[in-house]
């Protein structure tokens, strides 16, 4: 199983939305196939927190083959938030 972060635009989807990790250590949103694979669902809830705390409006969802969805938010909330800086 991996976990995606998606990107929600404000009135419409956006042609990039899935979250991407350059080589240089900056984020950016591109492609589904550009897309940043997390093998841990505590990593990517690490991330996600980061981007909401950046005012981003994204979301998780998870992969296994060619089935995919959303993470159960419930579950998100039970986690412990952790905030970081991935760039520090």
């Amino acid at each position: 199983m991996k976990y995606r972060i998606k990107l929600i635009g404000e009135n419409k989807s956006p042609r990039k939305p899935w979250l991407s990790l350059g080589i240089d250590g900056n984020f950016h949103f591109g492609g589904f196939d550009y897309a940043y694979k997390f093998d841990k669902l505590g990593k990517a809830n690490e991330w996600l927190n980061y981007l909401k705390g950046c005012g981003k409006n994204v979301f998780k969802t998870w992969h296994d083959g060619k089935n995919w969805g959303e993470v159960n938010r419930d579950v998100l909330a039970d986690m412990n938030p952790t905030f970081f800086d991935p760039f520090k």
